[in-house]
């Protein structure tokens, strides 16, 4: 008998308690329920937390919330905690503005693979769609108000992954927003690079790590589907220093981070 996979969502968020309601509610409603949702909370106000708190109560499955005071963006620093509070074999990630295919969890299950991370796709919703899916506190994703369609159309049964283990190629098809992860792996590579402390690359290096380790990328497509939220685009501006350290990952082979994962471990 083949061993039974625990597994965990994690969640990212930051100020937006309506986009996280609908994120969390996508996640009840999965044929394959994850066996615990994580919400990792990179400094937020009250109302996020009483949303929390709402979601606690509804929800079929056990949520953790991990929450640090805002010092500005520490993406790397929230999800590390939050990683180290998983105690499941398998990590999904996800953000909260993110609404996930009810078929999301068993898509992402169904192909997980010792020595594999995976990253799938996912399309934007239409300004004026999010509004109202936020306005109504609704789920239900209309496939012509999305942008970017055939992104995610799914077709289980037509296998479609594309294995990267080139480390000269980490940033191809890598979002942080729709990642799986085994947990040994995380703790192989330290987790999240706490040096970036801007916006942008923080999922592209440990891509770059983990292929360094020997664990190859699997990109997904017409599986594991989800659907973005409209919001303002973050500003790109201060790139330049995350893409000197992702440079020197790749050009140098580094394999674990030092301001990582291991200040958590009990």
């Amino acid at each position: 008998m083949s061993r039974i996979i625990t597994k965990a969502i994690l969640v990212s968020t930051y100020n937006w308690p309506q986009a996280l309601e609908l994120a969390v509610k996508s996640i009840f409603r999965q044929t394959d329920l994850p066996d615990e949702i994580l919400i990792a909370d990179d400094g937020s106000g009250d109302e996020t937390q009483e949303m929390v708190e709402i979601l606690k109560k509804e929800s079929p499955i056990p949520i953790k919330y991990i929450w640090h005071p805002d010092k500005g963006f520490r993406l790397s620093a929230i999800r590390n905690r939050a990683i180290s509070e998983c105690e499941m074999d398998y990590l999904i990630q996800v953000d909260g503005d993110i609404i996930l295919h009810e078929k999301f969890v068993e898509d992402h299950m169904s192909i997980s693979r010792e020595g594999f991370f995976v990253s799938g796709k996912r399309a934007y919703i239409k300004q004026r769609e999010s509004r109202l899916m936020i306005d109504n506190s609704s789920v239900k994703v209309r496939f012509f108000k999305l942008k970017d369609k055939m992104q995610v159309v799914r077709l289980p049964h037509f296998m479609n992954f594309r294995r990267l283990s080139s480390i000269y190629n980490p940033n191809k098809g890598i979002k942080g927003s729709n990642m799986a992860f085994w947990m040994k792996d995380l703790y192989l590579v330290n987790g999240y690079d706490e040096n970036l402390e801007m916006w942008g690359f923080e999922d592209k290096e440990i891509a770059a790590r983990l292929i360094n380790n020997g664990i190859l990328k699997k990109r997904v497509r017409y599986r594991c589907l989800s659907y973005h939220l409209y919001h303002n685009e973050t500003s790109k501006a201060n790139l330049k220093f995350h893409g000197e350290v992702l440079d020197k990952v790749i050009n140098n082979k580094v394999l674990k981070c030092e301001n990582g994962l291991s200040k958590y471990i009990k």
